[in-house]
């Protein structure tokens, strides 16, 4: 964490000890109790910068004791840059963390950042050491983050220390990690064992690192379903999960079948996804018909769009389904929020070079087993966004939405990733320019850089130092 530093002070007495790094957005840490030994994490530093740090240590009877002190950090080693090209900057106070990557030694490798309102690079995480990948980083409530490399999952905090480490073999890791209640985590993953990837979930024990419980995605869907990917090795491609605490319910996106929901206990709830060509579940298609899961497409009226729309073959100008989906979640009001990133659009050939992406919220009524498009969130600056994408629900209160194009699918010398903001009723407040060279054209994931998911924080980082 080339933009973090640990400072260790002695003092003659017990104190709270407060550090600032000063700049134009200033960032304060203060230690929780009073200790005469005081170690105490550094972030956000500038880069390529003398940077100037105020010290405040305050004892019990409130006395106050000031200084200060110089840091000087080197240059990042590689090109990236944060631009806004919003109509409003971004809110003062927040925090933005790209979960990106960069080209090194000819692999796609670890390298999240963090950047204030004014566009500078305030934290970042080399991972280039490791030669890694970690997908996803997750947060945890403690203010720690989670993530995994292929069999392990570790926990670690934000100056890159391990705190925990999870074998989760014969299990792979892949797209998603969901901290629970309960010190649990929904993971996403793959059995080599069978036949097929990207279809298990499995539920892992924080405290003992047991896996208490799996899911066989196979048995709840239909893996012999091709209306949108052929493909039968990775016929649904998991990408996103949440937890539902209302029902003690999960939230699936499979990319190339849809999202759905089911119990803990593995029934299946609804598809929301095009009704073409669905047939039984289970891997010998001996289960419940899932067309009698399929959520039905309303207005706002209640009244069901044309049977053309339900198959998705044509697109309403109130409703259309997702494509190839990211990142589903439940929003503040009860909403589906869904990242769709549009390829494939309506049964067409797949391209990654032509194509629309979209926020959208849907709001369901399980009773009566409807879906209605309630809003979208886009705009004439957002790119297309074929593989990755996310949204979530914004700090303020509203929504974020974020898109990430690589270069090899812009079809140009640089990737782009923006961010849209949106309040409850606005569907543009804000769009944030990440632009980032790439080392390697004609790959996606082996030579290009890309940012896969983006998240915004008003207090950052997450908690004070003990």
């Amino acid at each position: 964490t080339p933009l973090s530093g640990v400072l260790h002070a002695s003092f003659i007495r017990p104190v709270v000890l407060t550090a600032t790094v000063l700049g134009d957005i200033p960032l304060t840490i203060q230690t929780k109790e009073f200790a005469r030994q005081v170690t105490l994490d550094i972030h956000g530093l500038y880069a390529g910068k003398t940077n100037r740090l105020s010290l405040t240590a305050m004892d019990s009877d409130g006395i106050k004791d000031t200084l200060s002190m110089e840091i000087i950090t080197a240059e990042l080693p590689i090109d990236i840059v944060p631009r806004p090209v919003s109509i409003k900057a971004p809110k003062e106070g927040v925090f933005t963390f790209y979960e990106a990557s960069i080209c090194w030694a000819n692999t796609s490798v670890g390298y999240p950042i963090v950047v204030d309102a004014h566009d500078q690079i305030r934290w970042v995480m080399d991972f280039r050491s490791r030669a890694k990948l970690p997908l996803p980083i997750h947060f945890l409530d403690n203010g720690h983050m989670v993530s995994a490399v292929e069999q392990n999952v570790f926990e670690f905090d934000w100056m890159g220390r391990t705190v925990n480490n999870w074998d989760i073999s014969p299990n792979y890791q892949h797209h998603d990690i969901r901290a629970i209640s309960g010190n649990r985590l929904l993971i996403a993953t793959s059995l080599l064992s069978k036949p097929t990837l990207e279809d298990h979930l499995i539920l892992l024990d924080q405290q003992t690192g047991q896996i208490i419980k799996t899911w066989d995605l196979r048995q709840v869907l239909d893996p012999r379903r091709t209306a949108y990917s052929d493909n039968p090795t990775d016929w649904l491609h998991v990408n996103s999960l949440w937890y539902d605490e209302s029902d003690n319910s999960i939230i699936i996106s499979g990319r190339v079948q849809g999202v759905f929901k089911m119990s803990f206990e593995g029934e299946l709830k609804w598809i929301l996804a095009p009704h073409k060509g669905w047939g039984r579940a289970g891997v010998e298609g001996n289960g419940e018909d899932l067309n009698l899961k399929l959520l039905r497409a309303v207005n706002d009226l209640g009244i069901p769009y044309d049977e053309s729309v339900q198959l998705g073959e044509v697109r309403h100008d109130d409703f259309d389904w997702t494509w190839g989906q990211h990142a589903a979640m439940i929003g503040a009001d009860g909403e589906l929020l869904i990242f769709d990133n549009g390829i494939g659009r309506q049964f067409t050939e797949p391209t990654v070079f032509v194509g629309e992406s979209r926020g959208v919220a849907y709001t369901i009524d399980e009773e009566q087993m409807t879906v209605k498009q309630t809003r979208t969130f886009t705009s004439d600056q957002t790119p297309y966004s074929p593989l990755m994408g996310d949204i979530d629900q914004d700090v303020a209160g509203g929504i974020s939405v974020f898109w990430s194009t690589t270069a090899y699918e812009a079809q140009s010398a640089s990737s782009y990733s923006y961010f849209l903001d949106g309040d409850a009723y606005a569907t543009e407040n804000q769009v944030l320019l990440y632009k980032k060279k790439h080392c390697r054209a004609g790959q996606i994931f082996g030579g290009t850089e890309f940012a896969y998911r983006g998240q915004r924080f008003i207090q950052w980082p997450p908690l004070t130092a003990e």
